[in-house]
């Protein structure tokens, strides 16, 4: 027989409200394990269920539900503990200190992200433009797959490409960051990303930062497909937070 397990998602104080509607990881109903202050949101799972991207989504998801009304503490997808007492040993006892700190450090705030990125045809438009020397090049290098002028191209594309990401990003955050309290910037995805960006910002100024992000989405839309995720939880903050000598895993 299989054993049932707890997938844990994240933390917010006990007081907090959750969506009526919450579902965990293949549609589960979602636990509360709480005490006085602390609220642990988790749901079961077999031990023996494959995990797959719809897991990896529930998972997100459920905490952006979260997040849009609540201050929550997410934790990394995969932890998986084997009984409640286990949960409430390891979030309300060991890691407590760490987790009323971080719920007052970011009460009242919501992360949102900013994504932009090109298509192949359109980044190489991009590059070409800001590149005309390349443009002879490409046409000298044209059938050749590995020979030397195409691994010219190549080199030369990609170093433009990194230039470009630091522009876009540079933009981005000088066009956002009015809006917000703290900006990180992220690793990009994929060979034609050029931003990922996320922002803190102050649940109350929510509507301020959309409209900002839709005037830069019609300044970037042309060339560019803007993508804006939100809100979410601190994911990108959580580490500039120090509370005390104890880290959060």
């Amino acid at each position: 027989m299989n054993e049932v397990l707890l997938h844990v998602y994240g933390v917010v104080r006990a007081s907090s409200a959750l969506p009526e509607a919450l579902t965990g990881r293949a549609g589960g109903p979602v636990r509360r394990i709480s005490d006085d202050e602390l609220t642990v949101i988790a749901s079961e799972v077999d031990e023996q269920a494959r995990v797959g991207r719809a897991d990896l989504l529930a998972h997100a998801h459920l905490l952006e539900a979260v997040a849009e009304e609540s201050t929550v503490i997410p934790v990394q997808f995969g932890v998986v503990l084997p009984d409640e007492e286990t949960v409430r040993r390891e979030f309300l006892g060991n890691e407590r200190a760490r987790v009323l700190g971080l719920l007052s450090a970011f009460d009242g705030y919501v992360q949102v992200t900013v994504r932009a990125s090109y298509d192949e045809e359109s980044a190489m438009r991009a590059v070409m433009a800001r590149r005309p020397d390349l443009v002879e090049l490409r046409e000298a290098a044209a059938g050749e797959d590995d020979g030397p002028l195409a691994l010219q191209l190549g080199q030369a594309v990609a170093e433009e490409l990194d230039r470009l990401r630091e522009d876009v990003v540079e933009l981005v955050v000088s066009w956002l960051q009015p809006q917000a309290t703290g900006v990180a910037v992220n690793e990009t995805r994929g060979a034609y990303e050029v931003a990922n960006v996320s922002f803190l910002v102050e649940r109350r100024a929510r509507t301020a930062m959309d409209e900002a992000v839709a005037a830069l989405d019609r300044e970037l839309g042309a060339e560019m497909t803007v993508r804006y995720v939100g809100p979410q939880p601190p994911y990108a903050f959580l580490d500039y937070v120090v509370i005390e000598e104890n880290s959060w895993a």
